[in-house]
């Protein structure tokens, strides 16, 4: 028997897997399907009733309940601040979308990448369309500017609270933009270690420099963001000249500590210590001086010097 994690199988039921990790005991592999997100609830009518709508995969029941408020929760937002500007359909989608990748107490949403790639999977060319992120950033402002004053200067209240969810769906979605395929972003966002890349992706989405860069398109323009996005990038790729007329540069640098430190200190050391000493201990022996400079020492006392006598 293997082990497999069930992602919303058809023909299994809830008593076979653990409510609490999705995981199933099957004895043969069975293929990911994505049929359940096909039913979404996308009527446009602000009066309908809402049916039940299954999960991706088999996850726990309170986190199923919780999902299921958060959706109804971001609907009445995009109600309240984007009625009549955009369809209802593309509304509720965000509103299913941010519910589904909130990453609650976590650091980051990506121990919820199971959720985000199947939605993304299953309707990518309406949460990929441009207008997507635009709607994001309109709900994120208006959010904050519906703030009482006295709470906008200290940044906190519920509200406040709602507005990280948006900017992290905000953030999850651009970052899709850039880094796409989802399963491909997702694969290094699990995964740092695997390399340089991964890593520096993972921190910068952790940071949510995505929904930074996002917001700033939204405010000062697509072609001027852009630019300057390519040139950061260039800027980073390009790698630094470390030579100065053909030497290198860490060598240059050696070499003038040991000429401007080291030699004139170990001079100054030399000159204090040998005050001290009796002017025989100072002498260097002929051996040596042979040794460095190639002939014998002309002194007193040496091999080379004449007979007193």
């Amino acid at each position: 028997q293997t082990l497999e994690v069930a992602y919303g199988m058809d023909g299994m039921s809830a008593d076979k897997a653990d409510p609490s990790t999705g995981f199933n005991v099957s004895n043969k592999h069975q293929s990911l399907s994505y049929n359940k997100w096909a039913d979404m609830d996308i009527v446009d009518s602000d009066d309908e009733k809402q049916a039940e709508k299954q999960p991706l995969i088999h996850k726990s029941k309170m986190q199923v309940e919780r999902d299921n408020e958060m959706y109804e929760k971001y609907k009445l937002y995009f109600k309240q601040h984007l009625k009549g500007l955009y369809p209802l359909a593309r509304r509720k989608l965000l509103a299913r979308f941010i519910a589904v990748q909130h990453s609650g107490q976590e650091q980051t949403n990506v121990f919820r990448y199971s959720d985000i790639i199947g939605i993304v999977t299953q309707r990518r060319e309406d949460l990929l369309d441009h207008e997507c992120i635009k709607m994001l950033c309109e709900l994120h402002k208006k959010m904050l500017n519906s703030v009482p004053t006295e709470l906008a200067q200290t940044q906190s209240g519920a509200v406040y609270e709602d507005a990280e969810a948006v900017q992290e769906a905000l953030n999850t979605l651009w970052a899709i933009h850039k880094h796409g395929p989802v399963t491909s972003l997702f694969e290094q966002l699990c995964r740092p270690t695997m390399s340089d890349k991964a890593r520096e992706l993972y921190e910068r989405y952790a940071k949510r420099e995505f929904a930074k860069l996002a917001m700033m398109r939204d405010i000062f323009g697509e072609d001027q963001v852009d630019k300057l996005d390519e040139e950061n990038e260039r800027a980073k790729k390009r790698k630094p000249d470390t030579r100065l007329c053909g030497i290198d540069r860490t060598l240059l640098t050696l070499f003038a500590f040991v000429c401007f430190v080291l030699i004139p200190i170990t001079i100054w050391l030399y000159r204090f210590t040998s005050r001290n000493l009796p002017k025989e201990s100072l002498r260097v022996p002929a051996s040596l001086q042979a040794l460095i400079f190639g002939f014998p020492f002309m002194g007193k006392g040496s091999a080379t010097s004449p007979n007193p006598a």
